[in-house]
């Protein structure tokens, strides 16, 4: 999961410079905290979410996005 949630981030960013700017951090730590030698504190973790658009939900909220989109899957096709 993290590694999706700094690629996002990445690529909002353009870079690991400005990606580390952005978060207020060295761009080191970033590659440390991709190498798993380091972790993050959770302002930045936060930031991190902000940057790439990526939402937390929970397991009961994914199931409920997963039924609605099937629903509106199953609508469209009724609709063709």
């Amino acid at each position: 999961m993290f590694d999706q949630l700094i690629e996002a981030a990445l690529s909002k960013a353009g870079s690991s410079k400005a990606l580390a700017d952005e978060m207020a951090i060295s761009p080191s730590e970033i590659s440390r905290f991709r190498s798993g030698e380091i972790g993050l504190k959770i302002i930045h973790l936060k930031k991190l979410f902000e940057i790439s658009g990526m939402t937390l939900t929970t397991a009961q909220e994914r199931e409920g996005l997963i039924s609605a989109a099937l629903l509106f899957a199953d609508l469209y096709k009724g609709k063709k």
